[in-house]
């Protein structure tokens, strides 16, 4: 039963119980993503979550400001904000576990005077059970046009944010169980283009700390939320039944870190690109854009490799010509740069870009060929880009964000001490 396999990650998951290169991994998860929650703090998104009158010298950390939180809730709700305004969050199977995660976890660290320890042992319940979560669920939430990250991430996020409170492996069941039937009454479908999505992220943090609240007061609760009547199971009917939790399925090193504001599928092909050099440059000598990416990437067509005009500019961080052609014209990519996807510029150097697939390449392994007036440049980027060491992560989280990160030193200093 899936619930005795959620109930096994949080009984037997620490941080000392993950190997090392999954240890490392977390670590380079919450250092991009609380790097990239700093970068993006100064959204129109991310400003929107501040109320002023909870603002002081003292309280909780928010990213990319001076000033602090007096709310618990408002510090989790703009720290999910932040994160998943800067589209550059973590991400595995299309979800992102960490811009609910961890916002939960540092402020509740923050509220106890908790050890870098304890908020490490929690983020490893959390975050494999998004994994755990996402595989028995993942699709099919997609497939009824629903957001897996929200609804899946509360529930895990639940889960942890109750571990690090201290609760019991069966209470942090019971808080699941709180945030699965939440998550049911809250899903509404996924509108393509728009930027709902991005408000979703907050609710389901708040989603979770409501759970954790009020699962103690519970004594009639689910007790078979994924897999019984009435439950996520049955809802999106899944069989879940089969479900096995392997160790492999459960390891941290699948998650991998997105560089770039764009489809995880898109990504690859931007970063290839700029690395040929020729982003930033007048395009009119762009002849061409030969693009060849893995066999797999052709299930995704022809969204990804439209060249519009889209019904909504914003769609254009799933299309492969629209993202390369932004890339190129700016030397990089942020979120807003997708209201351009529709202008005439724009589509005409998405036009240039042509796709071909190889079965020689896997995962997220591309080859990129810029025909230029007098000369041709070529990148070949493979997968391990978008899953980097540590010291590969801060070496290129500083040179995004060269300003202080909070809590990063701190967390860096345990790890580098233990």
């Amino acid at each position: 039963m899936i619930e005795q396999h959620c109930l096994d990650v949080i009984e037997s998951t620490r941080f000392d119980s993950l190997d090392e290169g999954e240890q490392e991994r977390l670590m380079v998860l919450l250092i991009h993503d609380f790097a990239m929650g700093s970068a993006a703090s100064d959204t129109e998104f991310a400003r929107n979550m501040v109320d002023k009158e909870l603002l002081g010298d003292r309280g909780y950390t928010l990213f990319g400001r001076t000033d602090r939180s007096r709310s618990f809730d408002m510090a989790v709700q703009y720290n999910a904000m932040a994160i998943t305004a800067s589209i550059r969050e973590d991400f595995v199977s299309g979800t992102h576990p960490g811009a609910i995660l961890f916002p939960l976890l540092l402020a509740q660290t923050e509220r106890s005077s908790l050890e870098v320890s304890r908020m490490l042992d929690a983020a490893a319940v959390g975050l494999k059970l998004s994994l755990l979560l996402t595989d028995a669920y993942g699709k099919a939430f997609a497939a009824k046009g629903f957001r897996p990250t929200t609804a899946l991430h509360a529930m895990a996020g639940a889960a942890a944010l109750s571990r690090l409170q201290g609760s019991s492996p069966e209470d942090a069941m019971k808080a699941l169980s709180a945030a699965a039937g939440m998550v049911q009454g809250l899903a509404f479908a996924f509108q393509e283009g728009s930027e709902e999505w991005l408000v979703q992220v907050p609710l389901a943090a708040e989603a979770a700390i409501l759970a954790v609240r009020n699962a103690p007061s519970m004594r009639f609760y689910h007790p078979n939320p994924l897999s019984g009547e009435r439950s996520l199971s049955s809802w999106l009917g899944v069989d879940s039944s089969s479900l096995t939790a392997s160790p492999e399925a459960l390891k941290l090193t699948r998650i991998g870190v997105k560089k770039h504001p764009v489809n995880s599928f898109v990504q690859p092909v931007v970063e290839a690109v700029l690395r040929t050099g020729v982003g930033g440059h007048p395009d009119g000598d762009v002849a061409e854009v030969l693009v060849v990416v893995p066999q797999e990437f052709s299930a995704m067509m022809p969204t990804l490799a439209s060249t519009g005009p889209f019904p909504s500019p914003n769609l254009g961080l799933l299309s492969i010509p629209a993202s390369v052609a932004l890339a190129i014209q700016g030397g990089g990519l942020v979120f807003s740069d997708f209201r351009r996807s529709n202008d005439a510029d724009v589509a005409e150097l998405a036009s240039k870009v042509r796709i071909e697939f190889s079965p020689d390449l896997k995962q997220y392994d591309v080859h990129v060929k810029v025909r230029k007036a007098g000369e041709d440049l070529e990148q070949h980027l493979e997968t391990s880009a978008f899953y980097p060491s540590l010291q590969e992560e801060i070496q290129w989280t500083f040179r995004q964000y060269p300003h202080p990160i909070p809590w990063t030193d701190r967390v860096l200093q345990w790890f580098e001490a233990r």
